[in-house]
């Protein structure tokens, strides 16, 4: 085996197989706050968690600068980088000889986790996925070598101001904006699905969830 076999399934996943025959795939996450991808080995056969890292584009970014090396042979032996990916999975990425192992070590439900193993090869054809999550925010194929050497995408890691708590009668909280329109918007999506709560509630958390989503947009503006 030399390079990647990529496969795009109905449901949007990019799957392939690494070279240690582990099956593994590519997408887009579902959050609403940050750009994010889901990137690594598969669910194993018969376990409940997921072994693949949640990516933000600052990660990702990370993870491609050290594909690139790897693909033009100029990879570090030994632990390259260490991280805790967005779902608080423990992850890594390491140079064995001619392969790079890349992916979950400790997964965010205190399950051993199982890294990707990729050739030189290998590297070079996935570099483009992670150039173009990158580049554009979603899952895309993209060539620009440069965006390598920008800095890092930071994640939304402010505060949500006070007098935009009591706008929302949340209360006080030392929780990031994003992760708490996350919060709002699961427990929404959830609300939905069940009658038993009632239309007031669900419009309320909705109501809720779009004067933090204003939070997002507008920096540290009071929501309108």
């Amino acid at each position: 085996m030399n390079g990647l076999d990529f496969r795009m399934e109905p449901s949007g996943v990019t799957t392939f197989v690494d070279a240690e025959g582990c099956s593994c795939s590519i997408n887009d996450s579902s959050l609403a706050s940050d750009s994010a991808i889901w990137m690594g080995v598969d669910r194993i056969k018969g376990a409940k968690h997921t072994v693949r890292m949640h990516l933000t584009r600052g990660m990702a970014l990370g993870i491609a600068r050290e594909v690139r090396d790897h693909a033009e042979g100029r990879s570090t032996e030994g632990r390259v980088d260490t991280f805790v990916d967005r779902s608080g999975s423990q992850c890594a990425v390491e140079c064995v000889g001619a392969t790079l192992l890349v992916g979950v070590i400790l997964g965010f439900e205190r399950h051993v986790g199982t890294p990707m193993t990729l050739t030189r090869e290998m590297c070079r054809d996935l570099l483009p996925f992670l150039i173009g999550f990158v580049q554009n925010g979603h899952l895309t194929v993209g060539d620009d070598l440069s965006v390598l050497d920008e800095p890092a995408v930071a994640a939304i890691d402010g505060t949500v101001p006070p007098a935009a708590l009591d706008a929302t009668g949340i209360g006080d909280t030392g929780v990031s904006v994003g992760d708490l329109i996350d919060a709002f918007l699961r427990l929404y999506r959830y609300v939905e699905l069940d009658d038993a709560v009632g239309r007031d509630e669900a419009t309320r958390i909705e109501a809720m969830s779009e004067g933090l989503a204003s939070l997002k947009r507008n920096g540290s503006s009071r929501p309108r």
